[in-house]
């Protein structure tokens, strides 16, 4: 039987109606039409003119299209605030979070809105049309979106734009067109397990872009229209291999870059001729290329955090500055600045166990020694002298800079993971004395900083009457710090990053002022047993001990020393006896 042409219209209408929910809403409006928001369904979210954009959900709330509304306007998507502040309006994504799983962007809409999808877990696809040319802050952070396919027009990902996105994996690619990766857009993506590719017209990556994406694949590569690398940008990315070749052009290298960026194996890394700053971002979150070194003040750009700390520290050896630079000069592979009054950094598989700082230098940035315990380097770094220009800071000095608020500026630049066992000073040095490898200050009653790679037990001189802030920071290799009675005034973190500190001093002296801290264990001279007590059972182990064959362990052996001698003999045992009088 033939069909009426009523009928046929009648199944023609149905067939559209399958495509417009088969294919999307996208497919069957036009420039032209207009739509009206029910505030149910539909919802006019457009940014300057609210009607020329429309927010369109399915029946079940599970798939939301965003599309152009008619002839007027750019398809600009409004902003919206994080639900939890106080200025927060009704957002409909977010309201309805628990159910969305698909957003589609249909043609003619250009951006997408601040906190558009924010913390939209079930979230699993976003599609992108090419009209799109802007990602907005925070627009897709804490999203459960799987994979990602930018728009070929995109321009711009804004800040923390897909923060937090765990269940993001496989390859991501930057379209060519993209300028700027704002401030933490990619920030804890761990599991993107592909490769990174940035675009052709690239010039900014913001700070901690790509902060723990640790399990990229891999090698990097930088277009040569980047300018600026961001504070802690590629933290953690430690799965990246391969040699990483730094781009001419390039201006800024922000603050701990590449840290822990382990898997690259660079044996030499050459600081390109236009490269003006390296470090010094005084927060994190400004671009600190926006101020150049000849408009900043000088100490704007005089010290520098993380850098390279652990970059490549298995085969690093050496840096190199290209010809023409007139910022940064390298001297026998060590990365200076070009009036080399400041040590940025030093190679960690560099073969050599003496490094005299040339004398000059004034900073030494933070980490700049770091790592070279897990270098490659046959011939590991032992020994540094420490220049009579050089004048070691604390956090008093320096309360608003990078160096690390525990630690004085030279142990923040040896930190934990060094080698380093001895620091030394020429007998012109003004301001400092070496003993036993530490820094003390000239008259030797302050000291100042002790190797963080020093070993064995460490007995402080009994001129000493200070320990200074920041001492003993990092010094996690030691077995016990022995204070004598002589110190009266203990840094507030003099043993902070040490990993459970082993402290022996004398009972109500400055070191009980260390007790409060979790990572401190004191002994006291003349508790032989260790029992926080000074009982007959202590006099008697020592008097056993001094005429028999009984042997003391290291600690016992150093408690037993009361009087600070070096040695444990019969006057102890009589100044153990009058202690357990006094405490009866």
């Amino acid at each position: 039987m033939k069909q009426s042409i009523t009928e046929k219209l009648i199944s023609l209408f149905l067939v559209l109606i399958l495509l417009t929910f088969s294919m999307g809403f996208c497919v069957l409006y036009s420039a032209a039409t207009e739509f009206v928001a029910d505030g149910i369904h539909s919802f006019y979210i457009g940014k300057t003119q609210p009607k020329t954009v429309i927010a369109l959900f399915n029946d079940d709330y599970t798939e939301l299209t965003v599309f152009k509304n008619g002839e007027k306007g750019l398809g600009t998507m409004r902003d919206w605030v994080s639900p939890y502040d106080e200025n927060y309006t009704y957002n409909p994504a977010y309201e309805h979070a628990d159910t969305l799983k698909k957003v589609i962007i249909c043609d003619g809409v250009v951006s997408t809105g601040e906190y558009f999808c924010f913390e939209c877990s079930n979230l699993e696809t976003v599609e992108f049309s090419q009209t799109v040319v802007t990602v907005g802050a925070h627009s897709f952070r804490k999203t459960g979106l799987t994979s990602l396919v930018f728009p070929s027009k995109l321009r711009k990902i804004g800040e923390r734009a897909f923060s937090g996105c765990h269940e993001l994996t496989g390859n991501l690619v930057i379209p060519d067109l993209v300028r700027e990766i704002g401030n933490y857009a990619f920030y804890n993506c761990n599991n993107l397990n592909g490769t990174l590719t940035l675009g052709s017209s690239l010039q900014r990556i913001g700070a901690f872009a790509f902060v723990n994406c640790s399990h990229f694949a891999g090698t990097l590569s930088f277009p040569a229209s980047l300018e600026s690398i961001g504070a802690y940008c590629f933290e953690n990315c430690s799965s990246l291999s391969g040699e990483l070749v730094l781009n001419e052009g390039l201006k800024h290298i922000g603050d701990g870059a590449f840290n822990h960026c382990f898997g690259f194996t660079n044996t030499e890394l050459v600081i390109p001729s236009t490269v003006e700053t390296i470090g010094g971002d005084t927060a994190y979150e400004v671009d600190a290329y926006s101020a150049t070194p000849s408009a900043a003040p000088e100490t704007y750009y005089n010290h520098a955090s993380h850098v390279f700390y652990d970059f490549a520290n298995q085969t690093l050896s050496s840096f190199n500055v290209a010809e023409g630079n007139t910022y940064f000069n390298a001297v026998d592979g060590v990365l200076y600045t070009s009036d080399m009054k400041r040590l940025v950094a030093y190679p960690p598989s560099r073969e050599c166990s003496v490094f005299e700082i040339p004398d000059g230098v004034k900073i030494i940035d933070e980490m700049a020694f770091g790592r070279t315990s897990y270098s490659g380097a046959s011939e590991k770094l032992t020994t540094i002298i420490i220049p009579d220009s050089y004048v070691i800071k604390t956090n008093d000095d320096y309360p608003n800079t990078l160096n690390r608020e525990a630690m004085c500026s030279l142990s923040s630049a040896f930190y934990v993971f060094s080698s380093v066992q001895d620091f030394l000073v020429n007998s012109t040095n003004p301001n400092y004395v070496s003993i036993d490898g530490c820094i003390y200050s000239k008259d030797g009653n302050k000291l100042i900083c002790a190797p963080s790679g020093k070993t064995g037990d460490l007995f402080v001189s009994d001129s000493v009457n200070e320990i200074g802030y920041g001492a003993f920071s990092g010094c996690n290799m030691l077995r016990y710090v022995i204070i004598p009675s002589s110190v009266t005034i203990i840094g507030q973190t003099a043993f902070d990053y040490c990993n459970d500190a082993q402290i022996v001093g004398y009972a109500g002296s400055s070191v009980d002022s260390l007790k409060s801290k979790p990572n401190c264990s004191i002994h006291n001279f003349g508790d032989i047993n260790d029992d926080g007590e000074f009982t007959i059972a202590d006099y008697n182990m020592l008097r056993e001990n001094l005429y028999s064959d009984t042997s003391f362990n290291p600690l016992q052996s150093i408690v037993a020393d009361y009087d600070y001698d070096g040695a444990y003999d019969g006057f102890d045992l009589f100044y153990i006896d009058k202690l357990i009088s006094l405490q009866s």
